[in-house]
């Protein structure tokens, strides 16, 4: 189930639906009526989680990001991996932190991510036990505009649900672009040329997309890439 902490206690605020495969899921909630600190939840005690995650957080200061987390208790916490992807889909490991191992206190950590990647990144934190099973956190993101070269396109938040997207190539100034969109067969399924003067950002309520995999392909004076784009 999902779990709200409203200050004093975790509460139960149900399991409306969700998908769980071997490594990843997701839980869903249609009772939250306001923001607090979330996590999943056990109904019958016999799968306790190792750790109680009260926050999670990245803030981009001028050249670089902090990272922020704090746990309501922990149990058999071996130690934290902060892993890093720039499609929100593939993550390489950041950095590790060790854990307390058992406590029933709120532990704060902090740690940093001295070289960003250029544009929109995702961050996420894996809990490892002392038995080497672990979990995952939920995913928290920054969009860093200070390195956005030339040859950067950025789709965010990724994935999307629905046309709740955009598509930014504003890193691309004083450049003719060419964007096309592909779908998994192939198929071009959106075409536009930018001109050099043009504002290189798209909202995907502009698309007429389904979900789906499909390819962002951005063509520039002296570049060509592709991103891909995930929509529920």
């Amino acid at each position: 189930v999902v779990a709200r902490y409203d200050g004093t206690d975790w509460t139960d605020e149900t399991q409306a639906g969700g998908i769980m495969f071997t490594d990843a899921g997701f839980v869903i909630s249609q009772t939250v009526t306001s923001f607090s600190p979330f996590t999943f939840g056990s109904r019958f005690g016999l799968n306790p989680l190792p750790i109680e995650l009260l926050d999670f957080q990245a803030t981009l200061h001028e050249n670089w990001v902090e990272l922020i987390w704090a746990t309501a208790s922990e149990k058999n916490n071996d130690f934290f991996t902060l892993e890093r992807s720039q499609d929100g889909l593939t993550f390489e490991e950041l950095l590790e932190m060790d854990g307390v191992g058992d406590s029933e206190e709120v532990v704060n950590y902090q740690a940093s991510d001295e070289v960003p990647l250029p544009g929109l990144s995702f961050y996420r934190l894996k809990q490892t036990d002392f038995d080497g099973t672990f979990t995952y956190s939920h995913l928290v993101s920054v969009n860093n505009l200070n390195n956005f070269g030339p040859d950067e396109i950025n789709i965010y938040p990724q994935p999307s649900l629905g046309s709740n997207f955009t598509i930014n190539m504003a890193g691309n100034i004083n450049q003719n672009i060419q964007l096309d969109i592909y779908d998994i067969n192939g198929n071009k399924r959106f075409s536009r040329s930018y001109s050099d003067v043009d504002p290189k950002i798209l909202e995907g309520n502009q698309l007429n997309l389904e979900s789906g995999m499909y390819i962002v392909r951005a063509q520039g004076i002296n570049f060509v890439i592709s991103r891909k784009l995930l929509i529920y």
